[in-house]
């Protein structure tokens, strides 16, 4: 609630001293604190009856209708206190977080980039874009904003992952093994880096380093889905093909995407009159 709390300030030091700010405004900051959040969203709307243009009142109202799930209002209310506030990037950051939540990355992207232009050295509020740019295959525009949050922030340890998922999905597989290689001289730790850098010695048809790779993320975290995921690719290009199935198989139990992702993986097709391989796939629909 870090910013239910900076409203409070600023609505008692600044507008208060103005004689602007009902007490139903007070009263409703209380009871969200106490997690009290329909009573604190009667006491926002109480605020607002008395003062229409009390944006940090249209602001906390939108967070309370947002943690109680009532998406609709929340985006309105958000909408009015950005256009009351045209200054004020967080009714803009917080209606990009629920479009995301939604899987909505369009318009999680305008939200970010109208948050931005307030707030433009903001490295989390760059990652955060560049995320929503790589989910709809902006690729180019997701590596851009990630560059930008990385020179602000160079010890931002998720931008630097992000990068490397970018760099793959731009098929920029040597800069992604270069980068990664950096990466991971610091942060032998990371499964994703790791995952991501076995990804990419597969695409480049460097099978041994791959291998080598993949099992360095599943050492450290033996449950990853995509690193089984792209362990069962790795296999399969070795001729491994039912340590390979297992692998998806393996993936599929810890993440259902993955079913869907083995469904339409061209890299898969090899296996498309496998028995064994569609026993798997009928065997895990029929468990799920």
């Amino acid at each position: 609630m870090k910013n239910i709390i900076y409203y409070t300030l600023f609505a008692i030091s600044l507008l208060m001293a103005q004689s602007r700010v009902p007490e139903e405004f007070s009263e409703g900051v209380k009871y969200m604190e106490q997690g009290e959040y329909e009573l604190a969203a009667k006491y926002f709307r109480d605020a607002i009856n008395k003062n229409p243009e009390l944006a940090p009142a249209w602001f906390n109202l939108a967070v309370a209708y947002d943690i109680t799930g009532q998406d609709s209002l929340a985006i309105i209310c958000y909408q009015k206190a950005a256009k009351l506030d045209p200054e004020d990037p967080d009714p803009w950051i917080y209606l990009a977080q629920l479009y995301q939540r939604h899987d909505n990355p369009r318009l999680a992207i305008r939200a970010y980039e109208n948050a931005i232009s307030r707030k433009p050295n903001d490295a989390k509020l760059l990652n955060s874009l560049a995320i929503a740019y790589d989910q709809i295959g902006r690729y180019k525009d997701a590596l851009s904003a990630i560059n930008n949050a990385i020179k602000i922030d160079s010890q931002y340890i998720s931008a630097k992952i992000n990068k490397i998922i970018i760099l793959n999905h731009l098929q920029m597989y040597d800069s992604a093994i270069y980068f990664c290689q950096k990466f991971l001289k610091k942060h032998r730790k990371d499964p994703i880096s790791w995952t991501q850098l076995a990804y990419a010695y597969y695409k480049k048809k460097y099978y041994k380093n791959a291998s080598e790779a993949i099992d360095s993320a599943l050492n450290i975290y033996p449950s990853l889905g995509i690193a089984h995921y792209y362990k069962g690719l790795i296999l399969l290009k070795k001729g491994n093909i039912n340590n390979a199935i297992e692998e998806i198989k393996t993936a599929i139990n810890l993440d259902p995407y993955y079913k869907s992702m083995a469904i339409n993986d061209p890299e898969l097709d090899v296996l498309r009159n496998n028995k064994k391989f569609k026993a798997m796939l009928e065997n895990v629909n029929s468990e799920q």
